[in-house]
C-alpha cells in the first residue's frame, strides 16, 4: 500500500508515479483523464506507530545502505527491478519493520510510504475517509490543480 502525509504527495506518488519526474522535455508528460478515475483518495489512520524505515534526511546514510538516495528515490521506471529488491531487503530487517518512508520523487515537500500488507493487521488500519474519482467530483478539480501546478496535462 502507498501513501503520503499529504493530497499532493499521494497524487503524485500514485497517478502521477510513472510520469518522468525529472522535467526532461524530449519525455511526455502527460496522463489520460482514464487512467486516473481508476483511482480513489482514501484518508486512513492507525491505532498504532507504524514501524518504518526512514529514507528521509540522513537516514540512508545513517544506516550505512550503499547506494545512493538518486539512486533509490530518484530511478525511472528502468531501474525499478534495483527498488523492488531493496523494498525486498527492508521486508526482511530484523525489527520485522511495517514498511518505510521517504521523501516523495515527484513532490518533494511530502513524505511518501510503502506499507507491507502482510505486517500491518487489517484492524490497525481505519478508513476515515474515501473517495471515488469516476465523473466530475470536487477531488479531480484537485487532481487537475495538482497536474496543471506540476505541467502534466491530463488528455481525454
Amino acid at each position: 500500500m502507498y501513501g503520503a502525509d499529504q493530497l499532493i504527495g499521494a497524487i503524485s506518488e500514485t497517478m502521477f508515479h510513472t510520469i518522468p519526474a525529472d522535467g526532461d522535455r524530449l519525455k511526455p508528460r502527460t496522463i489520460p483523464r482514464a487512467n486516473i478515475e481508476k483511482f480513489a483518495v482514501s484518508i486512513i489512520a492507525s491505532h498504532r506507530p507504524l514501524r518504518l524505515i526512514d529514507l528521509t534526511g540522513h537516514g540512508m546514510g545513517r544506516e550505512g545502505m550503499p547506494i545512493t538516495h538518486e539512486e533509490l528515490i530518484l530511478s525511472e521506471a528502468a531501474h525499478y527491478a534495483n527498488t523492488r529488491a531493496w523494498a525486498e531487503t527492508f521486508y526482511r530487517h530484523p525489527l520485522a519493520v511495517d514498511g518505510f518512508i521517504w521523501v516523495s520523487r515527484q513532490y518533494n515537500l511530502a513524505r511518501a510510504m510503502m506499507l507491507f500488507d502482510d505486517r500491518v493487521e487489517p484492524d490497525v488500519l481505519f478508513l476515515v475517509e474515501d473517495t471515488a474519482l469516476a465523473g466530475r467530483s470536487p477531488m479531480i478539480e484537485i487532481i487537475e490543480t495538482v497536474a496543471m501546478e506540476a505541467r502534466i496535462i491530463i488528455t481525454n
